[in-house]
């Protein structure tokens, strides 16, 4: 149990500096490196990302009080976790709103007022799995075995996909997976088998991405989109 511990710690100390990394280089250009160059990012789009950017500090420093076994400190943290949570949601939506209005169709993309309406079933869909996950990792707070895959998943799925498709090309893919799998691959050699968190988790994150490019396609979503943005 002490080695399978110390794994442990390595493992999650590894997936955090991984899905920070990730986050810097995708967001860096644009906001964390970008000083005075480029445009001025609107208040709201300011404030949403400070709650991201909370969430991931958050993140770290609740892996470090785990792994320093401070779960007393850990779970007062937590109910700053849960407020930063639904900041997170709420400007999430806000600016995936205001986005739409504009055009938004993601980075690297044309604005199109159109094509907007389809686009916005991607960040609306990552709130929702965030949500999801998160919620279900507050109802097992007291069974850290899932709790913590739970809170995996919601960064997974629900707060970095923004990074990864402003990362390059050739690595966009590639990292998306790694830091998808790297729980479920990490389970099979730790443990020998997958925890049944991660099997549905990962398979809800991925069937989600064809489910939200069909819907995006049907009239029922574009009258839903263009009520949400009127």
């Amino acid at each position: 149990m002490a080695n399978l511990w110390q794994r442990d710690r390595t493992f999650y100390a590894a997936y955090t500096l991984a899905a920070i990394a990730t986050v810097l280089v995708g967001f860096g250009p644009t906001y964390y490196f970008k000083g005075s160059r480029g445009p001025t990012l609107v208040p709201q789009v300011q404030l949403h990302a400070a709650l991201f950017t909370t969430w991931m500090a958050l993140f770290a420093v609740q892996v470090f009080l785990v792994n320093k076994r401070r779960t007393d400190i850990h779970r007062r943290l937590g109910i700053f976790g849960v407020l930063v949570a639904l900041g997170i949601l709420v400007a999430g939506y806000t600016t995936a709103i205001a986005g739409a209005r504009t055009g938004w169709t993601g980075p690297r993309s044309p604005r199109d007022t159109v094509e907007a309406l389809n686009f916005l079933v991607v960040p609306l869909g990552d709130l929702v799995l965030f949500l999801g996950f998160l919620c279900s990792a507050l109802y097992f707070r007291k069974q850290p075995e899932i709790h913590k895959r739970l809170m995996i998943l919601a960064m997974v799925g629900g707060i970095i996909p923004a990074a990864f498709g402003r990362l390059p090309g050739p690595v966009m893919i590639p990292v998306a997976l790694i830091l998808l799998l790297a729980g479920p691959i990490y389970d099979r050699i730790s443990r020998r088998r997958i925890h049944g968190v991660y099997i549905w988790g990962t398979a809800l994150i991925i069937l989600s991405i064809p489910f939200r490019l069909v819907l995006s396609r049907t009239d029922p979503w574009h009258r839903f989109a263009d009520w949400l943005i009127h």
